[in-house]
This record gives structure tokens, sequence and C-alpha cells, in this order.
């Protein structure tokens, strides 16, 4: 460093300790805007379930079946097992995922739409929702339309809900070691959070049983027709074991209710809130006023150097 250099940085240290007094006044106001942000922002509370993904194939296995009856068995839409575990997981993870089982929650469950598009705040102590007026009447449970020159408003579409369920409320993720997966809802109600991600597992295991049972209905009316038609002992033999196959599918479906997804640890109602993290934005604020401080205080001392 040359002693021009040295001089230029002591310039520089001595004009912002001089103004001592711009710096407070930023810190002042930063951390008034800083602090009144955080208090404002609303809290969010996350609700999280760990899910086993549960194999509907039973013990059973065709997989060492092959040619006519392999293709058989695929015609009759038959699973005949075989490699490429954690599919049960990944098709858990696709249906929370997918659009029209988000529209069939939203069809089935009237409260859902409102709750999560129209929610102004959540009061402790009557546990309950307030929404905002502006957007729906809660007495009536109808959604109101407005417009006007600064803003307006009218009832949020299935897309529109659909888009806010995946970017902002709904996270699902799956361990590649263990195979589980992990569920989350952040929602202003804990309540709401844990109701909703409860409403998400029983629909994907009702949803999951009932195309079971109607699949293997329809592959049990064409194995038996085969069955009737062949004379074929061998084949016969295989096509009662597919059958077998199906007969067990259709128990585990209609004795279990975790048909697809078992559950390990439940939907809980958070006690802590998941964000703000106040303190977090009051330093980010204060760190933001000291260095317009000095932004301000180089430029303005610049500007009448200049002069």
């Amino acid at each position: 460093m040359n002693t021009e250099e040295t001089i230029d940085i002591k310039n520089v240290l001595d004009t912002v300790i001089s103004r001592k007094k711009t710096i407070f006044v930023f810190l002042l106001l930063s951390s008034i805007v800083s602090v009144a942000t955080a208090l404002t922002l609303p809290n969010f509370y996350k609700s999280e379930a760990l899910l086993e993904a549960v194999s509907s194939n039973g013990t059973g296995s065709s997989s060492g079946l092959g040619g006519d009856l392999g293709s058989l068995a695929s015609m009759a839409g038959v699973d005949l097992g075989g490699p490429g575990g954690g599919k049960e997981a990944e098709l858990a993870i696709a249906i929370t995922q997918s659009r029209d089982f988000f529209n069939s929650i939203l069809r089935e469950y009237d409260f859902v739409l409102p709750s999560l598009m129209a929610v102004e705040s959540y009061d402790n102590n009557s546990k309950a929702l307030n929404y905002d007026e502006k957007k729906y009447d809660n007495s009536n449970s109808e959604w109101k339309e407005y417009s006007s020159f600064m803003s307006s408003f009218k009832k949020p579409s299935n897309d529109e809900a659909y888009r806010h369920f995946v970017n902002k409320v709904f996270k699902v993720s799956k361990n590649n070691k263990t195979g589980y997966l992990r569920m989350t809802v952040e929602h202003k109600s804990p309540v709401f959070a844990k109701d909703l991600l409860e409403i998400i597992i029983e629909e994907v295991n009702q949803k999951s049983r009932q195309k079971a049972l109607e699949d293997s209905s329809r592959s049990l009316v064409f194995l038996r027709e085969e069955a009737s038609l062949n004379r074929v002992n061998l084949i016969n033999e295989s096509i009662s074991n597919l059958i077998q196959n199906q007969l067990q599918t259709q128990m585990m479906a209609k004795v279990h209710e975790d048909y697809l997804l078992k559950v390990i640890d439940s939907p809980y109602i958070p006690e802590k809130k998941s964000k703000p993290q106040r303190a977090i934005i009051c330093i980010v604020g204060l760190l933001a006023g000291f260095f317009l401080s000095l932004i301000y205080i180089l430029i303005t001392s610049y500007a009448k150097r200049e002069k």
C-alpha cells in the first residue's frame, strides 16, 4: 500500500467518523422499519408427518413367469412384481402433487379453499380463523368480488389455489436411504395445518384403495374368462396364481386403511411458529441501514469535494 492510498483510506474513515449522527439516524430509521415489518408479519405454523410407502403386491410374486403368460398378465393389468423398489413412494409423491388430487380435495372439503386463499389471521384463544372480509363472507360461506381503481378481487380459481398449495403450503420429500416420506403443511393456523395434512394422507389411501379394487376386479374378470377358455393345465395353473394375487390385492385393499401410506409419526398441532424469524429480520434491517448510511456519506462527501 503506497502513501497516497493510505491517505485516501484515512480520509474516508475520518469522514465516516465525523458524521456519526448520520449513521445513527440511518440505524434508528432502519431499526424502526425492520421491527415494524417483523411485528406486522403473521405467524406461520408447520405440521409434519413421517410416512412409509406400503407395497400393494403382498408377498405373492409372479416375476418368474414369462413368455405368453407375461403378456397375458400385462393385458389383465396384473403387476408381476420384480425390481424397482420405492415405486410406491414415488407414486404417493406424484399423487399428492397432482392437480386432479388437489381438485378432488376442494370438491369434497368446502372449507379448504377459503382457508387457503382468504385467511387474514388466526386467533390463538378461540382457535378460529379470521377471514378477510373483503374476500370471503364466512357467515354465509360466500366469496366476494370487487373492482376499484387501486385493486380488484374475484373468487380464486382452482388453478390459482393449486399453485399456492404446491408452492407455499404443501411439501413432500423422500429419504433416499430409508425410503420414508416426510410431508409438511405450513399455514397461519396450526390446527388447519394438522387437519389438512390428515386429509391429504387419508385421501391418498382412500383413492389408492378404490383404484386397486377397481383394477383388480377388471383383472379377475379377464383372468376367469381366460381360465374357462384354456385347456392347457400349465397355463391354467399360472392363471390361478394370478387370480390368487388379485384376490390378495382385494383383501389388502378392503382390510387395511393405510393402503399406500402407513403413518409412522402422525400429523400434530405445532406449538412453535415456523416463520417469520423476527430476530433475523431486525438484524438484517440494522445491517442494511448501516451500509446505506456509509453509501450516503461517501456519495455526499464526494459530491461536496467535486463541487
